[in-house]
């Protein structure tokens, strides 16, 4: 009875991780970070009045895509796991966004850009909130999932062969979204209209939920290879 029951957590297990967690919040809810995308421009592009920064932000949509659209995430995710370079820290890759979107255009005063972002604050506020809580969300669903899992090897033996190797992978995946997730709440909580240069605080933001966004995705497939792993294992016995 209990092989039964546990046979059916694993293709529960299965069932989430193809199914629902393909979609999850903090990809699919695409608006909030095209908006959060959309508010990095609005603070760095001189050719928007003061007044415009309270629109709702829907350029940086078509913005986002055609930064995005050059790679896919999959040829990203090869060139990391290829390069043994150091990545660049998290104030690097925002001061590198921040200044590409800034090339060739007028300086801007710190009173306006205080002015735009002071006119957008609740919508960034609102969205960093979002994409903050849909990572945490799915941190917590990931780490359950992990230890149901360890639970099925412990309780019904179907152990594979390179069990432990799956295992440390995913506690090495779980490291790292661990901490992305963090950076990420730590950044939502310091976006700042009386700052200096608004838009880094905005722009750390967007840089930390592509950083959560990855990691997640990493600890996600981990999660699917054992799950496979211990289908087959289960099945050979």
């Amino acid at each position: 009875m209990k092989q039964v029951r546990y046979s059916l957590l694993l293709i529960f297990s299965v069932a989430t991780l193809v199914g629902g967690l393909f979609t999850l919040p903090v990809y699919a809810h695409q608006g909030a970070d095209d908006a959060i995308e959309g508010h990095v421009e609005s603070l760095t592009d001189d050719s928007r009045s003061t007044s415009s920064g309270s629109g709702s932000g829907s350029s940086g949509t078509n913005t986002l895509r055609s930064v995005t659209s050059t790679k896919t995430e999959v040829e990203q995710e090869v060139e990391r796991a290829n390069d043994d370079t150091p990545h660049s820290s998290l104030e690097d890759r925002t001061r590198t966004l921040l200044t590409d979107r800034r090339k060739g255009k007028e300086v801007r005063s710190t009173a306006d850009l205080q002015a735009v972002c002071r006119s957008r604050q609740e919508g960034i506020v609102k969205r960093s909130a979002n994409l903050n809580d849909n990572a945490q969300k799915h941190l917590v669903r990931y780490d359950a999932l992990f230890s149901k899992l360890k639970d099925y090897q412990n309780t019904t033996g179907a152990k594979p062969d390179n069990y432990d190797a799956l295992v440390a992978d995913i506690t090495a995946k779980q490291a790292a979204a661990t901490a992305a997730v963090s950076t990420l709440k730590e950044a939502t909580a310091t976006v700042d209209c009386a700052a200096a240069d608004p838009a880094a605080t905005v722009a750390e933001v967007k840089t930390s939920a592509e950083d959560a966004k990855s990691a997640l995705k990493e600890y996600k497939a981990s999660l699917r290879a054992l799950v496979k792993a211990q289908l087959a294992a289960q099945g050979s016995n």
